[in-house]
């Protein structure tokens, strides 16, 4: 028989390994008037030629504004350089079941100098390419018995990110010669449930891009899921029984889904809406127990009709700016990244596919109306007012007859800046960000 030698080190494999999440609000709660004091700051604006940015974050000057930066000496091919790095914080730093994460932290600095010769004579670095880019990151909500897990609070960061414009976010793992950058912002956050041809889970993918002024602290530790505690159950009449709880979760999936259109003067309050939208569909919270749950879409008073399929997706154009890497007169070398972070667009889209949906049913029956979206656990999206376009139609013997309406949403009058005193919309998401900013940071132990 053969014998093979293992020379691969032992360790912990890919999927033992913990991701985290992390939100400069957290640390700093008012790290929102940081936009308002750079606007402007420095930064060229054409007002004849450019659009005029909505956030600007001078991401030099952050790590001087956040309580708790210490700096982390890295050495790297013979080269020492000094990074901003939040210490790790149990209470801050969220576990996150991603099914899948990946980062670029510039891999395309060299390039190619132009001459007169076809080939590369040599190379030229390139400072705008020192960037932080996280191409994809995919997870699924998950539903336990009473709403609760160990990633219900990165959910919540994630979500906070989705509907706050320019929400400063860092990814940290727990692999010891990785090392991540930030802030980044997210660039896309996008939710497709196709459920034509099977009952679809949900997954949601985002994107990110940002600055590398902050580095990941060092020794991030794994994070094993909940053991089994022993629980006490009774059955009937029976004597109290002593057994294992393993805490089963589940992934959310269409059937958590709901899709309303009659919202008309939704209330601002994040929890009211929710309550509301579980009131007048008939259901409760998701949960393990999944027999009263329904993906439908309620478009009038009576009619309800089955959610075949439904997608959202939030998109934001993140511009990054360079200059002389200098901060208080220290001069900080390229690896510091771009210096300024600001918002260029912002764009909020999706679509509902609708079976056998009557005439008298149809979404656009109105060219505008409100939306909510409800995809599980704390994933609630309200629009005052979304556009909607012709639908499209396909038959099939396997299928039957769908349609499909796709829409564009539109900012609410009133909306503005986040952390402003007042609360209220700060962006499409029609729902008071200031209590959003309050879910909760801890999970809760199970």
């Amino acid at each position: 028989m053969l014998e093979y030698r293992n020379n691969v080190y032992n360790g912990v494999p890919a999927k033992g390994h913990s991701l985290y999440v992390m939100a400069f609000n957290d640390f700093n709660p008012r790290i929102n008037n940081l936009f308002r004091i750079s606007l402007g700051s420095g930064y060229t604006l054409n007002t004849s030629k450019k659009t005029i940015p909505g956030f600007v974050l001078d991401l030099y000057d952050l790590p001087n504004r956040m309580p708790g930066v210490e700096l982390r000496q890295i050495d790297l091919d013979g080269v020492s350089t000094q990074r901003a790095a939040f210490p790790f914080d149990s209470e801050k730093y969220h576990r996150l079941w991603a099914t899948n994460f990946s980062d670029d932290a510039g891999s395309k600095v060299f390039q190619k100098l132009d001459s007169f010769w076809p080939f590369a004579l040599d190379n030229k670095l390139k400072f705008s390419e020192q960037t932080y880019t996280i191409p994809s990151i995919k997870f699924s909500p998950l539903i336990s018995e009473d709403g609760a897990n160990q990633q219900s609070s990165a959910e919540n960061v994630i979500y906070k990110a989705a509907v706050i414009p320019m929400f400063p976010l860092m990814f940290v793992t727990s692999v010891s010669n990785h090392f991540t950058y930030g802030p980044v912002f997210m660039e896309s956050f996008s939710i497709d449930l196709n459920g034509f041809n099977s009952f679809k889970e949900v997954e949601i993918s985002c994107r990110f891009a940002g600055g590398k002024s902050f580095i990941s602290p060092p020794n991030i530790p794994i994070l094993e899921p909940n053991r089994a505690i022993p629980k006490s159950v009774i059955n009937g009449d029976s004597e109290p029984e002593e057994i294992l709880d393993y805490r089963n979760y589940r992934v959310a999936s269409l059937q958590d889904c709901l899709v309303s259109t009659t919202i008309l003067d939704a209330p601002s309050s994040f929890k009211a809406l929710k309550t509301l939208l579980f009131n007048k569909a008939k259901v409760s919270a998701p949960s393990v127990k999944t027999k009263d749950q329904k993906n439908i879409v309620i478009s009038n008073k009576t009619v309800a009709s089955k959610v075949i399929a439904m997608s959202l997706t939030i998109n934001q154009g993140v511009e990054l700016r360079f200059t002389t890497p200098v901060a208080e007169g220290i001069y900080l070398g390229d690896l510091v990244g771009p210096k300024y972070a600001a918002l260029k667009t912002r764009t909020v889209t999706g679509s509902i596919s609708i079976y056998r949906a009557k005439t008298s049913n149809f979404l656009d029956i109105y060219p505008e109306s409100p939306l909510t979206m409800y995809f599980g656990n704390n994933f609630l999206f309200h629009f005052r007012n979304v556009d909607w376009g012709n639908p499209s139609f396909s038959l099939s013997p396997e299928g039957g007859e769908i349609h499909t309406w796709s829409f564009s949403a539109r900012i609410p009058q009133g909306a503005g800046f986040w952390g402003n005193t007042l609360g209220g919309p700060v962006s499409e998401i029609d729902l008071d960000h200031a209590e959003i900013l309050r879910l909760p940071w801890h999970t809760k132990k199970l």
